[in-house]
């Protein structure tokens, strides 16, 4: 049957390299949790990219680094508050092709835009932070960066492959025990949590996970990002995902507590509060 979507064709070609070629002959499979964890520490900062991370002093980036390991994903690549232990690969998805009719940019995803994935190897090659960084990649639908991203420049990369829901990415439940069902719900924030999960932390702190508007760390205050105009979002407009990740978050929390995990938050505003205790840095 011909496929549908060119994003069908993607998602076969990933599937194939990664787990039959690059995983499997080089034994790495999807066995990274607490195997390649880079220490022995319990905790896990996880950043989001909101602008509360800007009202962090210098000191208290030195407690976060010499207290626990770094994990992040999305815009956190503009950054250059701390060394970053982790970073999470999902897509490149349409809304970076905004030149194009919407019919064409639903059907095209990250593995047909070389020049944006380029782009973000040179901010990635270009950031004294990700120096030392793991990259862990997305193996399914949409996520076309990894294959290419691997292909152009696996010289610099050290790259950890995991899988969503092969059904449903949308899924936001159970959490997973393992690398090749992730729980991704509509968030890559819930990704990061099961990840860390998984790797064996036992204390999780998010980081820059507002959620109250959508100012971003690394642009003007109520400045508005490009993909939100064109969404229609202004930046003081509480971010579309917070709903789906408080509602989420809420049944997680006990399941995780079961597992001897703890999750907490590090900005007394965000909405998670209603979730999670404030950390106190």
């Amino acid at each position: 049957m011909i496929p549908k979507r060119l994003s069908d064709i993607e998602s076969l070609l990933i599937y194939v390299y990664f787990s039959i070629f690059y995983f499997k002959i080089k034994k790495r499979g999807f066995s990274w949790g607490q195997k390649n964890k880079k220490t022995s520490k319990s905790r896990l900062y996880i950043f989001g990219s909101g602008y509360s991370l800007n009202s962090i002093s210098d000191m208290q980036w030195r407690k976060i680094r010499n207290t626990g390991d770094t994990l992040s994903f999305n815009d956190f690549y503009y950054s250059k508050f701390i060394d970053l232990d982790y970073y999470i690969f999902r897509e490149v998805d349409s809304k970076h092709f905004k030149r194009l009719p919407r019919f064409l940019r639903v059907r095209l995803n990250s593995i047909f835009n070389i020049s944006k994935i380029k782009s973000i190897h040179d901010l990635i090659s270009g950031n004294s932070t990700m120096k030392q960084t793991k990259y862990l990649f997305l193996c399914d639908k949409k996520s076309g960066i990894a294959l290419l991203y691997y292909m152009l420049f696996r010289s610099s990369i050290n790259l950890f492959g995991f899988f969503s829901n092969p059904y449903d990415r949308t899924i936001n439940w159970p959490i997973s025990e393992t690398p090749l069902n992730i729980t991704h719900g509509a968030a890559t924030l819930l990704d990061a949590i099961n990840i860390g999960y998984i790797m064996g932390y036992t204390e999780l702190v998010l980081c820059g996970v507002d959620l109250y508007d959508r100012n971003y760390f690394y642009l003007e205050k109520d400045e508005t990002r490009d993909f939100d105009k064109n969404k229609g979002y202004t930046a003081r407009d509480i971010h579309n995902t917070s709903h789906h990740i408080i509602e989420t978050l809420s049944l997680w929390k006990p399941e995780l507590y079961k597992r001897g995990v703890k999750v907490s938050v590090l900005n007394e505003k965000s909405l998670l509060n209603s979730v999670f205790d404030i950390y106190n840095l």
